[in-house]
């Protein structure tokens, strides 16, 4: 800025600080050269991460369409009210003179017993437990102590989803997205961290 006096005023104008010279070619900035011999190479390893991915996104999303795992069902039931859930449990079996859980064999009800579960299963795990522990823990009917307001996993089966054996029919789908699931994850190309 500078400051110009005419007839006892002051002006300030504004100047333009003089144009810089235009730099040598070699002090340009470059455009970025890849650092690896083989660019497709990379791209290819970023792309077989996109079909795992849509898979396990598939499996995930549509868990309710998925076929149920075929365990063996023991079943005494023959009428919708059999397959109410109240809490389910592992079996027990003795091992080394102690009853330890079975988690091949899952206690559904009194009249309905869910075995040969591979414990491959078990191997999602989602939070810290796996995901056939988390159905498990919430396909029941719990009752909140405080204020005596009921849970009951089964009323919502039969109003919302029109189906009584929709918690038992939900543990076995979650079997078979576990062993998708862990298959998938299995043969994930390997991540190299460079």
């Amino acid at each position: 800025m500078a400051v110009v006096q005419l007839n006892n005023k002051s002006l300030l104008l504004h100047l333009r600080p003089p144009a810089f010279p235009r730099l040598p070619r070699p002090f340009r900035c470059q455009p970025r050269q890849r650092t690896s011999p083989h660019p497709r190479r990379r791209h290819r390893r970023r792309v077989l991460g996109i079909q795992p991915g849509r898979a396990l996104a598939d499996l995930h999303l549509d868990y309710e369409t998925v076929q149920p795992y075929p365990a063996t069902l023991e079943s005494s039931a023959t009428e919708p009210a059999h397959y109410r859930a109240e809490k389910m449990k592992y079996a027990k079996r003795k091992e080394n003179g102690k009853a330890v859980k079975d988690r091949a064999t899952i206690h559904y009800n009194h009249r309905i017993t869910v075995s040969d579960i591979p414990l491959e299963a078990y191997r999602y795990v989602v939070n810290g437990k796996s995901a056939i522990d988390w159905v498990m823990e919430r396909q029941c009917v719990k009752i909140d102590k405080a204020s005596g307001i009921g849970n009951d996993a089964n009323d919502w089966a039969i109003q919302t989803m029109g189906n009584p054996k929709y918690p038992l029919e939900l543990l076995l789908r979650i079997i078979t997205v576990s062993l998708k699931t862990m298959e998938i994850a299995d043969n994930l190309p390997r991540l190299d961290m460079q």
